[in-house]
């Protein structure tokens, strides 16, 4: 949204400003002001934090990647070639791993488990992660830690559990987020790992609601842009009468964006049992593919795709809608359609998909955002690129309308 259209929407929205205190018995919030602004329902959507250990000092050389400013001073801090310590083979890990070796930093991983992505890979697909990673020229340190830090105007190494010095420019934390549900707690609201949700999205209080990263329902902290966008549809929807609107939790999907490399993974990454689970596997470890579907009751309820993700929208729908597979079980080894190229710029790492592509769909009649995304596939991913989609749609119909204005 752009800000210009804030009042159409009725949005005041103050830029600047935090919120200190949450007065549940009187209904207001005390921002960093000292303005006290009362509310009939309050919406806590507060996000997250890089998570950093409590024994990492702050030290020049030491950077988290949560925002533009966090690249900005890395960029300027790292010498041309120089060396990076990434901490966390998770998905943020090893995008920058591999983001970095493209430019030619020397990079060096640390996991402290045995394996990449260990809760939504399993053994073999982990296997070929590692093998790619290892390929583009990473040196990766699997159950290590760090224990100590060198240098004292700035980072000049780090020392590892096992007895291992380590020399580098720099250090990038990436062992995930930490929610920021203080000010949540300290109103006494009930809190776990996260805030406490119902179905509806309301926390301890019915009258304050609280959703994305810091939103904990059935015990699962979702953080996945995807989830937090249909949390926030519920609770519209709720509040705009629609009494049938409830979350029934989101479907697990991790897609790593590497160049040259499709990996991503849909729900279960493994079965929980061989009785009531099973595995149709395809694989070919020479060429790094691998597609794994598990089925249980007749459906879909997980997959992993390397080598090739063209499948990844029909899988994701089978698994979200419970589909009975039928004979449709026939086909999930066979190869799915050739995806289209990318066309333009690329705007969705997730599922390829290019400016011109979007351009494209708009042209052959889809004038909404969810038709765009439905066809193209762009923005049905992690989401982070549904701005960019919205404001090609936008552009595209503000031309149509000049057009046939002329």
């Amino acid at each position: 949204m752009k800000d210009e259209e804030e009042p159409e929407y009725k949005i005041n929205l103050l830029r600047g400003v935090s919120i200190e205190r949450i007065d549940r018995a009187n209904k207001i919030v005390v921002d960093s002001r000292g303005v006290k602004t009362s509310y009939d329902v309050l919406l806590i959507a507060t996000g997250s934090r890089a998570a950093v250990p409590r024994n990492v000092p702050s030290l020049p050389g030491i950077f988290t990647m949560r925002n533009r400013n966090d690249a900005d001073s890395f960029k300027k801090h790292v010498p041309q070639n120089g060396h990076v310590v990434i901490v966390g083979g998770g998905l943020l890990g090893l995008e920058m791993a591999a983001s970095l070796r493209e430019i030619g930093i020397k990079i060096t991983i640390i996991q402290r488990t045995s394996r990449f992505l260990n809760r939504q890979l399993d053994a073999l697909g982990s296997q070929l992660l590692h093998e790619e990673m290892a390929d583009q020229g990473c040196d990766i340190y699997y159950d290590d830690e760090i224990q100590l830090f060198y240098g004292r105007s700035k980072l000049t190494g780090i020392g590892l559990k096992s007895g291992r010095k380590i020399n580098c420019d720099a250090m990038i934390l990436a062992i995930g987020t930490t929610p920021n549900f203080e000010i949540a707690k300290e109103c006494g609201l009930e809190c776990r790992r996260g805030v406490i949700v119902n179905e509806r999205l309301q926390t301890s209080d019915p009258d304050v609601y609280a959703i994305g990263e810091i939103a904990e329902f059935n015990g699962t902290l979702y953080g996945i842009t995807a989830a937090a966008e249909q949390q926030a549809q519920v609770v519209a929807s709720y509040m705009n009468g629609d009494i049938a609107s409830y979350y029934k939790g989101s479907l697990f999907m991790n897609i790593i964006k590497i160049h040259g490399f499709d990996l991503c993974s849909i729900g279960l990454p493994e079965c929980p049992d061989d009785i009531n689970y099973e595995e149709v596997v395809f694989t070919d470890k020479a060429k790094r593919y691998y597609k794994k579907c598990i089925i249980h009751q007749d459906r879909l309820v997980g997959a992993i795709l390397i080598g090739d993700k063209s499948e990844f929208l029909e899988f994701r729908d089978l698994i979200a809608n419970k589909t009975e597979l039928s004979e449709k079980r026939l086909q999930l080894l066979r190869s799915g359609n050739k995806a289209d190229p990318v066309l333009g710029k690329l705007v969705c790492s997730c599922n390829n998909v290019g400016s011109e592509n979007i351009r494209k769909k708009i042209d052959e009649g889809c004038h909404t955002l969810k038709e765009v995304c439905a066809q193209t596939g762009a923005g049905t991913g992690c989401g982070s690129c549904r701005p960019e989609v919205k404001r090609l749609l936008d552009e595209a119909l503000q031309s149509m309308l000049l057009a046939k204005a002329v």
